[in-house]
């Protein structure tokens, strides 16, 4: 539980808290984190810890001005991203490395990250698992795609992608309402999404798709889709063990416990099939 400390830490910093409110409220998770069930899913934790932050500063959003500031920002290198997509060799595998770079933006982990260098890095680097192959094949077959978003700024990029795909069948999914830096209704058009995609929500408030938690139109949707695309490690935490649908895994690794259910190190970049075991 570590990355979830981390969290908890960060939100309590973020905030103009009385010393004894920030220690009091470490007691209680501290107290939290000791009776937790074995089956609990690290998403499920963090929802936990947001919900009582929330309760804690009154502030519905806590990270509503920096999701803004990532959205504008993503925003604004959006024609100069563009161009490097359109020129480059292979416009597709382009414009997913691209998506996959904004998954480093991710307040759970850190408020700290380089956007500009990840960008870089991705474009010249190769996927620890490569199935994207496999990911291009089946968009082209599928007639709905179900995406599932994870971060605010990051849904920028993920614009890049559906552009790129131009597929009359996708639907864009995002949380039901703020939680950590997760992307919501509002930052899905901010983005610009409803251009190339329906929005719908989760129907659930964790920072992940659990399928146990979610409503009755997105279970419909889910369950309906040719192909579901899986951003980040939320939703991977959500849907890894799932096989019944045709789900692509796209993420950066950020910490050891993914990295050891994928065989890879922190910091690889993935596009995996769930049922590629390769």
């Amino acid at each position: 539980m570590f990355c979830e400390l981390r969290m908890l830490e960060n939100l309590l910093n973020m905030h103009q808290l009385p010393d004894e409110i920030k220690e009091k409220t470490a007691r209680e998770f501290f107290s939290y984190f000791s009776q937790l069930p074995e089956n609990i899913l690290s998403p499920q934790v963090a929802r936990d810890i947001h919900v009582r932050i929330k309760k804690l500063t009154g502030i519905s959003d806590p990270y509503k001005e920096l999701k803004q500031k990532c959205n504008t920002m993503m925003l604004e290198m959006l024609p100069e991203l563009r161009d490097r997509v359109s020129s480059s060799p292979d416009p597709f595998i382009t414009a997913l490395k691209l998506a996959i770079a904004g998954n480093i933006i991710d307040f759970a982990k850190s408020t700290d990250f380089n956007i500009y260098g990840t960008i870089e890095r991705v474009l010249n680097s190769s996927f620890a698992i490569d199935h994207s192959a496999q990911l291009r094949s089946g968009i082209n077959k599928a007639a709905t795609v179900l995406y599932i978003g994870d971060n605010a700024g990051e849904i920028v990029l993920d614009r890049l992608f559906l552009e790129q795909l131009n597929h009359p069948g996708i639907i864009f999914a995002v949380r039901n309402e703020p939680i950590l830096n997760d992307a919501t209704t509002d930052d899905a058009i901010a983005a610009g999404i409803p251009q190339f995609a329906k929005v719908i929500s989760t129907g659930s408030n964790a920072p992940s798709a659990i399928l146990s938690e979610v409503s009755a139109e997105f279970s419909q949707i889910y369950n309906s889709a040719s192909l579901i695309i899986s951003k980040g490690q939320g939703n991977l935490e959500g849907l890894i063990d799932e096989k019944d649908k045709n789900i692509f895994f796209m993420l950066m690794i950020k910490c050891d416990h993914i990295a050891g259910l994928l065989k890879v190190k922190t910091g690889d970049y993935v596009i995996k099939n769930n049922r590629n075991t390769i």
